[in-house]
C-alpha cells in the first residue's frame, strides 16, 4: 500500500526514453515495447507509481527517436528531448525521466546541452529548430534568396545577434530545469568521447598534455586557423578576372592553386572546431553532474552485455579520467601509462596477402605452364608489406567504430562507464541478489531461445523455405527479448520497485510504499550516499 500524498494540480510526469534498436519505425505510441502504452512494463509502472505521479496521458505524444547505433543520432535525439523538457518547464509541470540503454545517454546529453546553453547564454543552432517547432521561440523570419545561399547548408547557424539574445531571454528561466525531479538510467553505457589527437592541428586524447581544464589552444592559433579557409572566398574573383581578361589559363591556374591552398586549412579548422565542441562538452559534463547528479539513479548489472561489450571495444590504457581533470603541470608524477590499444590490436583480423604463384608439380600429359612469378613476386612483397597492413587497420578501425556508433570524424571513444562520469571504482549498480536473478533468468531464456531457433530452422527446412526468411521469425520468438541481461531489466520486480522508489523519493509530493522491500530501501540509501561521495570527489578535483 502507498501512503497518501496531498493533492496536486497536475501529477508529476514520468517520461520514458528508449534505447538503441528499440524504437518504433512507424512512430506508434501503442505497442509491446517497454516504453509504449499497453506494454507489460507500462502496465506495471501504472500499478506501482506512487500517488502524485503518472505516465503520459493518452493525448500526450511519447518520445521517439531513430534508435540507430549512432553518436550523431543520439545527439540529435538529445536536442529534441531537451526541447520537450523545456516545454514542460514552460508549463510548470514536474517530471521524472527513465532511460534504458542509450536512452540514458540521450537524457544525459540533453542535460549537458541545457547546462552549456545556460552558461554560454545562447541558443545552439542544433537545438533551435526543435524549439521553434514547439513554439518556445518564434520561427525564423523569411529570408531572401541571397540569405538562403549565404546560410547554406545550415540556415540556423548564423542568426542575427539580436534574435539570439531575445531567444535566450525567453529560455533563460527554463534552462534551470527546476522541475526535473529525477532521472533514472537502466543498463546505460555512458560513452565519453574526446577529441582525437592530430599532430599540429589538434592536441587531443591520448596526448600527455591534453587536459579537460582548458579548452582549445592559444587564441592567436584559433584566429589563424579560422582565417585561412577564407581564401576560398577569392576563388570566384579570380575566375571572373580570368574570364574578363582573356587569360583563362593563368586565371584557372591561380583559381585551382587557391582552391588547393584553401581546402587543407578548411579541413584543419573543421577538425579543430569538432575538438573544441567535444572538449567543451566533456568539461561541462562535470559541471552538469554537480547540478543534476543528486537526482540520478543508475541501475545496471555487472554482466550487462552492452556495457561490457562496449568497454571491450576500447581496451585498457591511456590516462585516467581524473588525471585529465588536472592541469598537466599540476599532475603528480606517475609511471608511464600504457598507450590505449589500436583497433587492429582489439580486433586482430587476418591479413589478406597476395600469393606468389609457383609451379610445384608436373602435369600428365606434360605441360610447361607460363609462370608470372618474376612479375608478381616483387609486387606481392610490396603490397603485403604496405597496402595489406593499411587495409587491415582500416577495416578493423571501421568495424570497431561501427560497433561503438562513433560516426563523428575527429572524435575517439576514450571511456565507457555505467555512470555519468567515468569513476575509477563504481558502486554496485544493483543489489547482488537482483543481479544474480537477472543473470539466471537470461541464462534460462538463452536455452529456451536456442531450442526455439532450432525448431524454427527445422520447420523451415520441412516447408522448403530459404533460411534467409527466418530473421523476422526468430525475432518474434518470445524468449528473444529476455535472453540478454541488457534487455531483461523491466521484467524484474525489484528493478521496477527501485525505479518507483526513486520517483517516490523525489516527487513533488513524496510518498513511499509501506510494504516496500526494506533490503532494496537500504541498498538505495547506501548507493545514493556512495554515488554522491564519488561525484563530489570528481567535481571538486583541483583544476
Amino acid at each position: 500500500m502507498v501512503t497518501e500524498a496531498p493533492d496536486v494540480a497536475e501529477p508529476d510526469l514520468v517520461y520514458c526514453v528508449h534505447g538503441t534498436f528499440a524504437g518504433d519505425r512507424e512512430g506508434n505510441d501503442v505497442g509491446s515495447r517497454w516504453w509504449q502504452r499497453g506494454s507489460a512494463t507500462w502496465q506495471q509502472l501504472e500499478e506501482r507509481l506512487p500517488p502524485g505521479t503518472a505516465l503520459p496521458a493518452d493525448d500526450m505524444p511519447l518520445f521517439h527517436w531513430t534508435g540507430r547505433n549512432s553518436l550523431a543520432d543520439r545527439l540529435d535525439a538529445s536536442h529534441r528531448l531537451l526541447a520537450r523538457l523545456l516545454e514542460l518547464e514552460s508549463r510548470g509541470r514536474p517530471y521524472h525521466l527513465i532511460g534504458h540503454s542509450h536512452g540514458g545517454s540521450v537524457i544525459w546529453e540533453a542535460l549537458i546541452t541545457a547546462h552549456l546553453m545556460r552558461e554560454q547564454r545562447t541558443v545552439f543552432p542544433a537545438v533551435r529548430p526543435y524549439l521553434q517547432q514547439l513554439g518556445l521561440i518564434p520561427p525564423a523570419p523569411r529570408r531572401t534568396a541571397w540569405r538562403r545561399v549565404a546560410d547554406w547548408p545550415d540556415p540556423h547557424r548564423f542568426p542575427p545577434a539580436g534574435r539570439t539574445k531575445d531567444e535566450y531571454a525567453r529560455l533563460s528561466p527554463l534552462l534551470e530545469l527546476k522541475h526535473l525531479r529525477s532521472w533514472t538510467t537502466v543498463g546505460t553505457p555512458f560513452l565519453h568521447y574526446l577529441p582525437q589527437h592530430k599532430s599540429f592541428v589538434v592536441r587531443g586524447w591520448p596526448h600527455h598534455a591534453f587536459s579537460l581544464v582548458k579548452v582549445g589552444q592559444s587564441r592567436a592559433i584559433d584566429i589563424l586557423f579560422a582565417a585561412l579557409p577564407q581564401v576560398w572566398m577569392i576563388i570566384p574573383i579570380f575566375a571572373v578576372l580570368a574570364a574578363l581578361s582573356g587569360e583563362a589559363v593563368i586565371g584557372l591556374s591561380v583559381a585551382v592553386t587557391t582552391f588547393l591552398l584553401g581546402i587543407v586549412p578548411t579541413g584543419w579548422e573543421s577538425r579543430r572546431s569538432t575538438a573544441r565542441s567535444v572538449s567543451t562538452r566533456a568539461v561541462a559534463a562535470r559541471e552538469a553532474a554537480a547540478r543534476f547528479g543528486d537526482r540520478w539513479l543508475g541501475l545496471w548489472a555487472p554482466t550487462d552485455e552492452a556495457i561490457t561489450g562496449l568497454s571491450n571495444t576500447i581496451g585498457a590504457g591511456g590516462p585516467s579520467y581524473r588525471r585529465l581533470c588536472v592541469e598537466p603541470t599540476n599532475r603528480p608524477t606517475v609511471p608511464a601509462e600504457p598507450a590505449p590499444p589500436t583497433p587492429a590490436e582489439l580486433l586482430p583480423l587476418p591479413m589478406i596477402k597476395l600469393g606468389v604463384p609457383g609451379y610445384t608439380g608436373r602435369l600428365a600429359p606434360d605441360a610447361v605452364p607460363w609462370s608470372n612469378r618474376i612479375i608478381r613476386g616483387p609486387l606481392a612483397t610490396i603490397v603485403n608489406h604496405t597496402a595489406a597492413p593499411l587495409a587491415q587497420r582500416l577495416v578493423a578501425g571501421t568495424m570497431v567504430r561501427a560497433a561503438q556508433g562513433s560516426d563523428i570524424p575527429g572524435t575517439v571513444l576514450a571511456y565507457v562507464s555505467a555512470t555519468p562520469l567515468p569513476f575509477d571504482q563504481v558502486p554496485d549498480g544493483l543489489p547482488v541478489r537482483v543481479a544474480a536473478d537477472l543473470e539466471i533468468q537470461a541464462t534460462k531464456q538463452t536455452g529456451v531461445l536456442g531450442a526455439s531457433v532450432r525448431q524454427a530452422y527445422a520447420q523451415a527446412a520441412l516447408n522448403g523455405l530459404p533460411m534467409r526468411t527466418l530473421g523476422g521469425a526468430v525475432a518474434r520468438i518470445p524468449a528473444a527479448d529476455t535472453a540478454l541481461v541488457h534487455t531483461s531489466y523491466f521484467g524484474n520486480d525489484a528493478v521496477l520497485e527501485l525505479i518507483c522508489q526513486q520517483i517516490g523519493r523525489t516527487a513533488s509530493s513524496p510518498g513511499q510504499s509501506s510494504t516496500a522491500d526494506q533490503d532494496l530501501v537500504r541498498w538505495h540509501d547506501e548507493t545514493a550516499a556512495a554515488t554522491a561521495a564519488k561525484l563530489a570527489r570528481y567535481i571538486t578535483t583541483k583544476t
